[in-house]
C-alpha cells in the first residue's frame, strides 16, 4: 500500500464526477421519460468512466479508507450541489453531519 495522496487526489475527482452524474440523473428524473433524456445518459456515460478510476484507487488505498472519503467528499459535494443548483436548504443536522465527517476523516488520517 502506498503513502502516496495521488490516490486519495483520484477518488476526489471521483467524488466530483459521481456528483455530476447524479445531478444529471437528478434531471432526467423531472423527463416524463427519464431513461430516454440525454441528461440520463451522460450520468449513465460518467458512472461507466468512473469505474477506471475506481480500479486504480482500488490498487493503492484500502477498501474501508476508500469508503469514508468517497463517501464524505460525495455527500459533501452532493450536499453543496443541492443547495447551489437546486436551491435545497442546508439544514442543521447535515451540518452537524459534516463536522462528523471531519472528525471521521481526521480520525482516520491517523491510520492510513
Amino acid at each position: 500500500m502506498t503513502k502516496s495522496i495521488l490516490p486519495f487526489v483520484v477518488i476526489l475527482l471521483l467524488s466530483l464526477v459521481g456528483v455530476c452524474a447524479d445531478c444529471l440523473i437528478k434531471l432526467a428524473s423531472k423527463d416524463i421519460q427519464p431513461v430516454k433524456s440525454w441528461y440520463f445518459w451522460g450520468g449513465a456515460t460518467l458512472y461507466f468512466f468512473m469505474a477506471f478510476g475506481w480500479v486504480y484507487a482500488m490498487r493503492h488505498i484500502k477498501l474501508g479508507s476508500i469508503g469514508v472519503v468517497y463517501s464524505f467528499s460525495t455527500a459533501s459535494l452532493l450536499i453543496l450541489g443541492g443547495a447551489v443548483f437546486f436551491r435545497e436548504n442546508l439544514t442543521r443536522t447535515e451540518q452537524v453531519g459534516i463536522v462528523f465527517g471531519l472528525l471521521s476523516l481526521g480520525l482516520l488520517g491517523r491510520f492510513f
